[in-house]
Formats: C-alpha cells, structure tokens, sequence
C-alpha cells in the first residue's frame, strides 16, 4: 500500500471512531448483498467455498478479496449517509482506501479489477474529488469496455463539472458500444438527448 493510501486509511479511522467496523463487520444479511465470494472469504462457515473462488477469480486475488469487499459495503454506507457529511466523506475515503489496497496487491490481470477501479471512483466521487474519479472510471472502461456502470458513472462527472456535451458524448459512445442500456438511456433522456 502506498504511503498515500495507509496516510488516508490512518485518517479514516482516526476520524471515524465508531463508524470504523461498520466496513468490515459482518452479518449474514450483509453477505445476501454482495457477492458470493465475500462470503467465502469473511465467513468461517463458508471455507469450502475458498477452493472454488480461488480457481475462478485467482488464489492472489482471493487473498486479498476482502478489502474489495470491504470497499463496496463501504461506498453503500456512504450512500446510505448520504446527508451526513461526515459519515459520508468517512466512507467514501474507506472505499477509496480498501479498494486502493486490492488493486495494490492482487494482481493486474485479476477478473475483478476493472469493477473495483469503478467501486473506488465511486469512492472518490462521494468523498468530491471528481478528477480522481473519472480516471478511475476511464482505467476501468479500458480493461472492460462493456462495464454499463463506468460508462454512467463517467458521464456523471462530466455532468457534475459542467460539461454536458462530454458527457453527452460519453452516454453516446456507451450506447455504440453497448446498444440501448436503460443507465444510459435515461441519462441522455436527463439531458435532453432523445433515444431516436
């Protein structure tokens, strides 16, 4: 981890006190939520599925799964903080930091790489660093091009800076790239850009 990254995290729990396990604790509710193999990795009942996740995600990207995990309960409870700014910006720099640690150590070729670098601009877009988020999203859209999310998540930023018509273009290129996706389709109805 880069001393950027651990110098973030340090703050994260400095700052967050009681907020800090509400990432990385886990009920069985919370593994209904999220994918199978955070339950494989989190849950002590669930060790038999370890073999299976490591031969379809990778055993190093399995080792290191859990901060991913941990990052995307984080970006829910920012946006489920949404309204308070502090709890907000503490999640959004725990989903920044968790999944910074994943795609430090697991390896560049992991299957999940592309949706945690999205994970991570939503991170970054909750904690209003926008820049940081679109290249997040545009890293993530060049190992997958037909991750729906990035392409949305990217033109909101766009939006959110002011420029409409990049992010036009962006929903435009998704649509190329992706045919008719309801995201895109209803963010270019949002910006006045017919389906036609």
């Amino acid at each position: 981890m880069g001393v950027r990254w651990k110098t973030l995290l340090a703050a994260c729990l400095v700052s967050g006190g009681v907020w800090a396990g509400e990432a990385t604790t886990w009920k069985d509710s919370d593994f209904a939520m999220y994918p199978q193999y955070c339950r494989a990795r989190l849950d002590n009942k669930s060790k038999l599925m370890i073999p299976v996740w490591e031969k379809k995600i990778g055993a190093a990207s399995f080792l290191h799964v859990h901060h991913y995990c941990f990052g995307m309960k984080a970006v829910a409870l920012a946006y489920a903080n949404y309204t308070d700014k502090n709890r907000r910006r503490f999640f959004a720099n725990a989903t920044v930091s968790e999944t910074a640690y994943f795609l430090e150590h697991a390896p560049e070729e992991s299957p999940l790489r592309a949706e945690a670098l999205v994970t991570q601009g939503r991170g970054f877009v909750l904690a209003d660093q926008p820049d940081d988020a679109r290249e997040r999203f545009e890293a993530a859209l060049e190992i997958d091009p037909n991750l729906v999310d990035a392409w949305a998540f990217l033109s909101d930023v766009h939006v959110a800076k002011g420029r409409k018509q990049d992010a036009i273009k962006v929903l435009q290129d998704a649509r190329e790239k992706l045919g008719d996706q309801k995201k895109i389709l209803l963010r270019l109805k949002e910006l006045g850009v017919s389906a036609g």
